[in-house]
Parts: structure tokens; sequence; C-alpha cells
């Protein structure tokens, strides 16, 4: 049994970070709600003034800051995933891949085309792609004012070819309709927020399957414990002085905390040869 590579740290945090975004967009359109009712009244604990003209107004325009809000959010963390996967320990391993998504530069649009064009053949990934295709374009332009941001067409062929496919994976999404409120710039609905964000989490994680096939899981392995322990750091130091199992135990951590889960079979075998290996220089004070 050994330790087997299964996610990257930009997807664990993605997952963190985005995991129940539609549980929390729905909790607080509950409330608002009931502000629309007149049910809601301000706890003397929220220190701030709230003294709305009309709540059904205020109510009705919470909720579209809270979907576009939403929208930009998740696009942003899809940026954030992208972005997360080239810093150290690296998770992208092609270097025709890192060059264009370095090309991309803050462009998350680009960014987006560049994973799916080099993926679209794996899964349904190319029918998750099209739903944040749309959403890219729709923050966009609820974002921006005046933006004139256009869906492309492969995009909006897949919509169109799978518009059954959509309803039955995200709810009765209608496509039909989330194409003609884009167009006419109007905001999107909760269930279009909410197949949006299922789309993000449904694509990167295709994606990070896809990556790890690419890894060389020794650099990756290498570049973490360099990033947790650098050389000549107070963190080195102070692991250096503990026994060689404290040792073992803290690196086992380290990588069940990075992805890496134990599997029957081949995979990592934490050892005192894995230590000569990666942290070669590292000594002991008290031998085990």
């Amino acid at each position: 049994m050994g330790l087997v590579l299964k996610k990257s740290l930009a997807y664990s945090l993605l997952k963190k970070r985005i995991g129940q975004a539609n549980h929390f967009l729905i909790t607080i359109l509950v409330g608002l709600d009931e502000v629309s009712k007149g049910n809601a009244k301000k706890s003397a604990t929220l220190d701030a003034k709230w003294d709305p003209k009309d709540v059904k107004v205020s109510a009705s325009r919470s909720r579209t800051y809270a979907l576009n809000s939403s929208l930009a959010w998740i696009v942003d963390n899809f940026d954030s995933y992208v972005q997360n996967c080239k810093r150290k320990p690296s998770f992208i391993e092609n270097n025709e891949l890192r060059r264009a998504l370095d090309s991309a530069d803050r462009r998350v649009n680009e960014k987006f085309e560049v994973l799916y064009n080099r993926y679209k053949a794996t899964g349904d990934l190319k029918l998750y792609g099209a739903l944040i295709a749309l959403g890219i374009q729709w923050r966009n332009v609820t974002t921006h004012s005046g933006g004139d941001n256009v869906l492309d067409n492969e995009y909006e062929g897949i919509l169109q070819e799978n518009k059954d496919w959509y309803t039955n994976n995200f709810c009765h999404l209608d496509v039909d309709k989330a194409q003609d409120s884009f167009n006419k710039r109007k905001n999107p609905s909760l269930k279009e927020v909410a197949s949006i964000i299922k789309s993000v989490l449904r694509f990167v994680e295709i994606v990070d399957k896809e990556l790890i096939k690419e890894i060389d899981v020794e650099r990756y392995v290498k570049d973490l414990l360099d990033k947790h322990y650098p050389k000549e750091s107070k963190e080195r130091r102070l692991f250096a002085n503990q026994t060689r199992e404290h040792q073992l135990s803290k690196i086992k951590q380290l990588l069940l905390n990075s992805g890496f889960v134990y599997e029957e079979g081949d995979g990592l075998l934490v050892d005192n040869e894995f230590l000569t290996k990666y942290m070669g220089d590292i000594k002991c004070q008290v031998s085990v």
C-alpha cells in the first residue's frame, strides 16, 4: 500500500470555497423572500442602519445583486483554480500548456478556452464547458456596464444540440431561456447561476484528473516539500531536530493533506529511503 496522488491543492481549495455555494445562495434568497413579505426585522445586534422605503423593491434588487455577485464570484474562483495550479508546487507538467496559460495573462476567458480546447474530448467536459462559457460572458455583461460580449458559436451549438441533457442534469434548466436572457442582457436566474456553479465544479474535476495523468509525481513531491520546508528556513531546522519517526509522520500527513490517499498497489512509500531521496540534507538528532 502506498500514497497515490488523487487531486490538486487547487481543486481542494475550490471545493472548499464553492462546494456549498448553491446552498449559501438559496439561504440568502430564502431570507430575502421573508424581507419582501415584511416578516424580517433587523436584529439589535446588527450594527447597521436598515430602513428601506419599500421592502419588496429592496428585496428584489438585493436578489439581483446576490445572483450577479455569485456569478462573478464563481468565475473568479475558476480563475483562481488555474492560477493556483500554476503556482509551486505546480500541477501543470506540460510546458506547452503552461505557456498557453501564461499567455492568457489575467484574461479568464482565454484561460478557460486553453483548458477547454485541450481536454474537450474528455467525458462530458464540452457540455459543462458550454455553460461555463455562457457564465463568463454573462458575468462580463452584468459586471461591466455596456459590455458587448457574445457567446461563441461553438458553445451556442453545444447548448442547442443537447437541450435534453441539460434539462435532465440541471434540474430542468431551459437553455433557450438562458440564452435568450443573456442575449437580451437580462440578469441570470437562480437556476442558471446554480447550473453554472455545478458546471465549474464538474469541469475542474475532469481537468484535474487529466492533469494528474501528466504529472511527474517525483518532481511534484519535491516541489511540495521544498515549499513546506524551504532550505535554510526555520521550518526545515525544526524538522531536522525531530526524530526520524516523527519526520516520516509529518511528511505522510503533509501528503495526505495535499491530495494523496492510501491505495493498494504501487504508490509512494514514505520510509527512510524516501527521506534520503527527497530531503537528503535533513539529519535528525535522535535515531529511531
